[in-house]
C-alpha cells in the first residue's frame, strides 16, 4: 500500500483554479508514475480564529469527500477520492472539456454543421445533464454550485465536479433551488440557448430519472416566481 506524500507544491504542478475556499492543482504523478491527480488545497482564512478555521476546513473537507463517495455509490459520474491529508483532498483527474466549453464549441466552432445537427448535439448534452443531476438528487445530495463549468465530458458520460458546497437533503424545495441555480447559470453563461428548448429537455430527462421529480419540479415553479419577484422589487 502506497503512502500519500506530504503536500508540497512542486514546479511541475499546474494550478487549475483558485476560488475563495481552495486552490486546485493538477499533479502529473500521484501514487504511481504518470497517474495524474487533482489536489484540492483549502488554505487558511486569516480573518478567522486559527482553531475555528482548522475545524471548519476539516469539516468541509470531510463533507466534500463523503458527498463524492455517496454520489459515486449512487451511480453518479464524479471524481473518485484517492486520499485525504488535511487540508488537502486528492481526487481523480478528469481530462476532458467542460460542458460550458462543449456548448460554446457547438455554437461557435462547428461552421459546417446544420441547424438540425447543432440542435441534436445540444439536446444530447441536455439529456445527459438532466439525468446526471437526477441521479445526484436520488442520493439525497445537493450540489450547491451547479454550473456548466462544474461538469466535465468524458464521452459518453458527463461528470460532476467541485462538491465543495454540497450538503445532504431530500427536501424538494432545496432540490428545486439546486436546479434553479443551474438554470440561472445557463441563462447567464449561454445566452445563445435562450430561444431553444435546452433547459426544458434537461428537466424532462431529470423527471424521467428522479425519484421525487414531480415534487421537485412543482417547487421549482415557486422558486422561479420568488426569483422574479426579487428581480422586480429588490
Amino acid at each position: 500500500k502506497r503512502t500519500i506524500p506530504t503536500f508540497q507544491v512542486r514546479p511541475n504542478w499546474t494550478m487549475l483554479s483558485q476560488g475563495a475556499e481552495a486552490r486546485v492543482w493538477k499533479i502529473p504523478s500521484f501514487l504511481y508514475e504518470n497517474q495524474a491527480a487533482v489536489a484540492k488545497e483549502r488554505f487558511p482564512k486569516t480573518y478567522r480564529h486559527p482553531i475555528l478555521d482548522q475545524r471548519l476546513t476539516k469539516s468541509r473537507g470531510k463533507a466534500e469527500a463523503k458527498a463524492l463517495t455517496r454520489a459515486r455509490r449512487g451511480g453518479v459520474a464524479c471524481p473518485a477520492v484517492w486520499g485525504i491529508q488535511w487540508p488537502v483532498l486528492y481526487l481523480e483527474f478528469l481530462d476532458g472539456p467542460t460542458v460550458r466549453q462543449e456548448l460554446e464549441r457547438i455554437s461557435k466552432s462547428i461552421e459546417n454543421a446544420s441547424i438540425d445537427e447543432r440542435t441534436e448535439m445540444r439536446e444530447s448534452v441536455a439529456k445527459k445533464v438532466g439525468s446526471l443531476i437526477a441521479k445526484l438528487h436520488n442520493t439525497r445530495t445537493i450540489h450547491g454550485d451547479l454550473t456548466t463549468s462544474n461538469m466535465i465530458i468524458l464521452s459518453p458520460d458527463i461528470y460532476l465536479i467541485d462538491f465543495g458546497l454540497s450538503r445532504v437533503s431530500q427536501n424538494p424545495e432545496e432540490l428545486a433551488v439546486d436546479l434553479y441555480v443551474l438554470e440561472r447559470a445557463i441563462q447567464s453563461t449561454h445566452p445563445e440557448l435562450d430561444d431553444t428548448p435546452f433547459f426544458s429537455i434537461l428537466l424532462n430527462a431529470y423527471k424521467e430519472t428522479g425519484n421525487k421529480s414531480d415534487a421537485v419540479l412543482q417547487r421549482l415553479s415557486a422558486v422561479r416566481l420568488r426569483g422574479r419577484k426579487r428581480e422586480c422589487f429588490g
